[in-house]
């Protein structure tokens, strides 16, 4: 694992930016070594989203959703992202870079839609007690991976996936539409079920609205 007090150059998927103040938050990678099938891939995102949300319950509470493919949300408010980068061989993954951002003590951000575990617990935590929480429960998370519990991680984390089962607004390259996310479909595209068809969407292909 690789960790950094301050992070100056954070970034996300596509190339989104994430901000970090020095000393506040937890900013890491961890180097993973699956030998996962390539057409499983999506459950690195899955086992990690989870790793978080197991860790994180017991200090916010359980109104933690994993908004697809992997950020972790609280209410409505983003409390930590996730970027997985995979180095591929032949048909398998050979090794993945898992980086986290987790927003834990900071209480000001640029972006509204932000939050930490202190602005929404009320109280500041030990960054190291937590990080040594989180990576338990990662470790937890990827025993499963690597026993191939793919069911089990599956259904784990669509019950808590974000605006699951509820018609929300959304955008994608046609317009603004309403539709209700029912899942996932093997490859790990988000399934959305709209008013005259459903829908599969890859990352940065839809935009969550309201």
């Amino acid at each position: 694992m690789i960790l950094t007090d301050h992070q100056t150059q954070g970034r996300g998927q596509r190339q989104t930016t994430w901000e970090s103040a020095e000393g506040m938050n937890l900013t890491f990678t961890v180097a993973l070594f699956p030998d996962l099938p390539v057409t499983e891939q999506f459950y690195l995102n899955i086992m990690t989203s989870l790793a978080i949300t197991d860790s994180l319950q017991k200090y916010v509470g359980d109104r933690l959703k994993i908004k697809w493919p992997n950020d972790i949300y609280f209410d409505q408010s983003k409390l930590c992202g996730i970027l997985v980068q995979n180095n591929l061989k032949v048909n398998k993954i050979q090794s993945s870079a898992v980086g986290i951002g987790l927003n834990v003590n900071q209480t000001e951000f640029k972006d509204g839609r932000a939050a930490s575990v202190k602005s929404v617990s009320g109280k500041s935590w030990d960054r190291m007690k937590l990080l040594r929480e989180l990576v338990s429960a990662m470790e937890a998370r990827y025993f499963q991976l690597k026993d191939q519990a793919f069911a089990k991680l599956r259904r784990a984390y669509l019950d808590r996936l974000f605006w699951k089962d509820e018609w929300h607004t959304y955008k994608d390259e046609a317009g603004v539409f309403r539709g209700v996310i029912i899942g996932l479909n093997e490859s790990g595209q988000l399934m959305v079920q709209r008013e005259d068809r459903l829908q599969a969407y890859s990352f940065k292909e839809v935009i969550f609205i309201e």
